[in-house]
């Protein structure tokens, strides 16, 4: 099912930063396992390399009739590390699951390595809300 947009993500507060940053990353989940196209790029800036990348992920799923057979990332815990509303940077720890990809047939091929996660997600507030400026492994 197609994540929610939460209340507190359309505010311009430091919770607004952590929810928009849960947010996204349900939203990557679910572009990769459903697949859909078009979904990432909405939640980051132009210039956000790593939502690119992303995109570009779930559009050659897309195009392979393929998706991830279950969730790739879960997060444990998000939080604010700086206090600016104009550039917040908010930590995000979890894990990437070990998941395969299954293609058009049904059949299961290498998808995602299990590995621990530490991201420092930058954010931007624009016109639209929050948008995801840039994500680095920590």
């Amino acid at each position: 099912m197609k994540p929610d947009f939460p209340a507190e993500a359309k505010k311009q507060t430091l919770k607004g930063a952590q929810e928009f940053v849960q947010y996204f990353y349900d939203v990557a989940n679910y572009a990769l396992t459903r697949p859909e196209a078009g979904l990432l790029t909405k939640l980051g800036t132009a210039e956000c390399k790593p939502c690119t990348l992303l995109e570009r992920q779930a559009v050659g799923l897309v195009e392979k009739k393929s998706r991830f057979k279950g969730p790739v990332v879960k997060i444990s815990h998000v939080e604010n590390v700086t206090t600016s509303l104009d550039n917040p940077l908010v930590l995000v720890t979890g894990v990437q699951n070990s998941v395969p990809v299954v293609d058009s047939a049904g059949e299961e091929t290498a998808g995602s390595p299990r590995g621990d996660i530490n991201f420092r997600v930058e954010l931007g507030w624009t016109s639209e809300g929050w948008r995801v400026r840039d994500v680095v492994n920590t």
